[in-house]
């Protein structure tokens, strides 16, 4: 049950002094424990309503500002992300200013065989089930034949 303080004004529980006594009670005390008087009164000066330690809250789910708030909720997110890029200090590859592809020094693509083709096919349907390169949707849009249908010529 949560206490909070209270004084008795009865002349019975005054000390010598005149002061009168402050006790601390359940929340709902009616009667001084000492004399049994009704003149109890509550003083709001501390409630002690909590026994257990109290849920940390973060003040900048609260805040009136948009910008405190999307913070607070993404600052996890991007934490993880960090955490999953490449350390600075990995190993790169350089590439001469003279190359504009992007290979480096493997040179210039070649056109992959119908093998290669064939072999890309048969991977992208046992593993997902459809085509998902570009060479297996280029091979089956030349296989499948486009209709066409010419407008303004008569057909007669």
């Amino acid at each position: 049950m949560p206490r909070a303080d209270f004084v008795c004004n009865s002349r019975k529980c005054q000390t010598p002094e005149g002061e009168a006594p402050v006790y601390e009670l359940p929340v709902d005390a009616k009667v001084c424990p000492v004399c049994r008087s009704k003149r109890l009164k509550r003083l709001f000066n501390a409630v002690n309503v909590l026994r257990g330690r109290q849920p940390e809250r973060d003040s900048r789910l609260t805040s009136s500002s948009h910008f405190q708030r999307s913070t607070a909720l993404l600052q996890p997110g991007m934490d993880e992300a960090d955490g999953r890029r490449p350390p600075k200090d990995m190993a790169t590859f350089a590439v001469s200013a003279g190359d504009t592809t992007g290979l480096g020094d493997a040179g210039r693509g070649r056109p992959m065989t119908e093998l290669e083709i064939a072999r890309t096919m048969t991977q992208d349907q046992r593993h997902f089930g459809q085509p998902v390169s570009p060479s297996s949707i280029v091979r089956l849009l030349s296989k499948a034949p486009i209709p066409t249908t010419v407008v303004g010529r008569d057909s007669g």
